[in-house]
């Protein structure tokens, strides 16, 4: 048996450790119980993650992801601290735990670029972000995620419950992830193909965009992108993403001074600093959100 599932629980005193708050964890759980799966039973007081309604610290989560199967094929991220402690986790479920009490776990957030081209100036921008958050922002990690393997969203390539391998790896990222930073170039007044393919897969039952806190940042000519980041904006009123107001960001590449190199690093100090204003406020925006 095969089930999806993008879920929330918490833990407490309920029959096996897990409180039931909705419909579909409870079916989920159900089924996958049907299975033969034992689900992770954590200690009183502790909470699970829920990416579609919400996210909530503590020293220990457990990332629901969208396979639980009888095989590993779709899944072989495990918590070897788990594993030694002796629990079972059905196939898509990890467990994080902190190493030590008290210990605060970093904001991790997402980069994605709608280009593919290797010297796009939109994923400069997202390298100069990288650079910003480790510089100056101890508390967040930024991890570039590739969308060019991604295959173009056709239903005919869910099987059983399961998707391609890369789309799979793919939604784990967002899963994940407690905010996005959205790198988005403008084609003909709106989104790329390739980003819109990467929102939509991201999108397929269960949604795992569900209330992350979210930015735009984009590069290019003219308006510098802005007609395609009201498009985003637009696509995350419906897919529960959560954008910043302000500031945005819509980097004019190609007007004096020159604001990107040959191979399409970010240069420009004016720009660093907007950037890094762009940063601070997702970073504030994931906090209030995550409370």
């Amino acid at each position: 048996m095969a089930i999806r599932a993008g879920l929330l629980a918490r833990t407490g005193s309920a029959v096996g450790g897990i409180r039931r708050p909705d419909a579909i964890f409870s079916s989920a759980i159900s089924a996958s119980q049907a299975s033969g799966h034992t689900f992770l039973r954590a200690g009183s007081g502790s909470i699970v993650r829920n990416v579609a309604l919400g996210s909530v610290q503590s020293r220990r989560k457990v990332d629901v992801w969208e396979h639980i199967c009888g095989t590993r094929a779709n899944c072989s991220d495990y918590s070897a601290s788990a594993a030694s402690a002796g629990r079972r986790f059905p196939v898509g479920v990890r467990a994080m735990s902190s190493s030590a009490a008290g210990e605060t776990e970093k904001l991790k957030i997402i980069g994605i670029s709608g280009s593919f081209r290797k010297g796009s100036t939109n994923t400069g921008l997202l390298r100069a972000a990288v650079e910003i958050v480790e510089k100056d922002f101890p508390d967040v990690s930024l991890e570039i995620v590739e969308i060019s393997n991604l295959p173009f969203v056709n239903t005919d390539l869910e099987v059983n419950g399961t998707y391609p391998e890369s789309v799979t790896e793919f939604r784990a990222k967002v899963l994940s992830a407690d905010g996005i930073l959205f790198a988005c170039p403008e084609y003909n007044y709106s989104v790329t193909g390739v980003l819109k393919n990467a929102v939509d897969w991201a999108s397929r039952p269960p949604n795992v965009w569900g209330d992350k806190g979210a930015a735009i940042i984009s590069s290019g000519g003219g308006n510098g992108g802005s007609r395609s980041s009201y498009h985003l904006r637009q696509t995350g009123v419906y897919i529960d993403l959560h954008f910043i107001n302000k500031p945005e960001m819509f980097v004019k590449a190609f007007e004096p001074p020159q604001k990107f190199d040959q191979d399409g690093n970010l240069i420009d100090q004016k720009s660093k600093e907007y950037l890094k204003e762009v940063v601070k406020a997702l970073r504030a925006w994931i906090i209030r959100l995550k409370r």
